[in-house]
């Protein structure tokens, strides 16, 4: 099997989540020689901040001197970065050549996604790292990240998300999160809504497991930071480095006399707190141009309501399969422009400093970019 032919696999396996059970990935796991891992585990769960925690503790415990696998989802351009060791991703050969060895053991026909997780588990084991930090993929209980048996869980956030998944009020969707904390565990809370906390509260009493609370920080990502610090003093590790460039995470890029922003908010709550960011940086004026898309199971609504006062120009588009159309969006950005194709969008003409937002998807469409 070539990396094209996993890629294809992966594909016609469908991106869709029973979210029934665990029992046939475990089923597969077991028969992988993954039922015990040999190897640590941080398990991070929440609705916004997942990626930034994982990548910044990852680093971390690669600078104690620990080899560290990451396992962390969507990429942005390649499904090779969902995968790696020491910050070195997966090569195409080795994804593919244990993409075939997870198929081999398969006891049932597994998803898209867990394929992918047994394939990162196996890669680990194989690589003999000593530590991974995993990223759950949607929710965490139901997760197929949750075949786990972490030495530490993680959420960093509980907001409205996934509801056809998740559950449609806070207090189900923090349930679900709070799948990762396993008894006698530690767990590590980000600020979360009071139902949320409660929630949580309730399912660490039950498994006797410690938890700890961060308390509110100016920014969320001084919060992601605080969580961080708060792993490492539980591990018993010293703290290396709190700032990485993340990709679509604030990324800034100069371009000629334009800054360009990409973000993967693709929520209401990480939209707010982008916009919060982007009102306190350097870049922002009333000028400069929105180009936005967002997937149909997000709430497109409520971010158009917080996106349209800030700019005077935005450019509506669409960058998946299941995008939302640009003329659907266009009826809640009323002034926007129409560009379904976000590769013809010019952004040279585009007026003043450009924020790309909505969609992990949609960044990973702008890049070497040239003006």
């Amino acid at each position: 099997m070539n990396f094209k032919q996993a890629l294809d696999i992966l594909e016609a396996r469908g991106h869709g989540n029973k979210k029934n059970n665990l029992t046939e990935v475990k089923e597969t796991a077991a028969a992988l020689g993954l039922k015990n891992l040999a190897y640590k585990t941080v398990h991070v769960s929440g609705t916004n901040g997942k990626g930034t925690v994982c990548f910044l503790l990852a680093e971390n415990l690669k600078l104690n001197g620990l080899k560290t696998g990451l396992f962390t989802s969507p990429h942005i351009t390649d499904i090779c970065e969902r995968v790696q060791i020491n910050g070195k991703k997966i090569s195409k050969k080795d994804f593919a050549l244990y993409l075939s060895k997870v198929l081999k053991k398969e006891t049932e026909k597994l998803k898209f996604f867990e394929l992918l997780t047994l394939l990162a588990l196996l890669y680990f084991k194989d690589k003999k790292v000593d530590f991974a930090v995993i990223e759950c993929g949607i929710g965490a209980r139901k997760d197929s990240t949750n075949i786990i048996k972490p030495c530490l869980s993680i959420i960093t956030s509980v907001s409205l998300e996934h509801t056809q998944i998740l559950g449609s009020t806070l207090k189900q969707i923090a349930y679900e999160k709070a799948g990762v904390i396993k008894p006698k565990t530690s767990c590590i809370t980000g600020v979360l809504p009071k139902v949320a906390l409660k929630e949580i509260k309730t399912v660490s009493v039950k498994n006797k497991a410690p938890l700890f609370v961060i308390k509110k920080a100016k920014t969320k990502l001084e919060e992601n930071q605080n969580i961080v610090l708060s792993a490492l003093s539980i591990l018993g590790l010293k703290k290396k480095t709190l700032k990485l460039n993340l990709s679509c995470r604030f990324e800034v890029l100069k371009r000629g006399e334009k800054y360009i922003i990409k973000d993967g908010a693709h929520n209401p709550e990480a939209i707010k707190e982008l916009i919060r960011t982007y009102k306190n940086s350097p870049y922002y004026n009333k000028e400069n141009t929105l180009i936005f898309a967002c997937s149909k199971d997000k709430d497109y609504k409520a971010m158009a309501k917080i996106l349209k006062p800030i700019f005077k120009n935005i450019v509506v588009t669409e960058a998946s399969k299941n995008a939302v159309p640009a003329e659907e969006l266009k009826k809640y950005f009323s002034r926007a422009q129409v560009s379904a194709n976000p590769k013809v969008i010019n952004l040279k003409k585009l007026s003043g400093n450009i924020l790309i937002c909505g969609s992990f998807y949609l960044c990973s469409k702008f890049k070497n970019i040239i003006i």
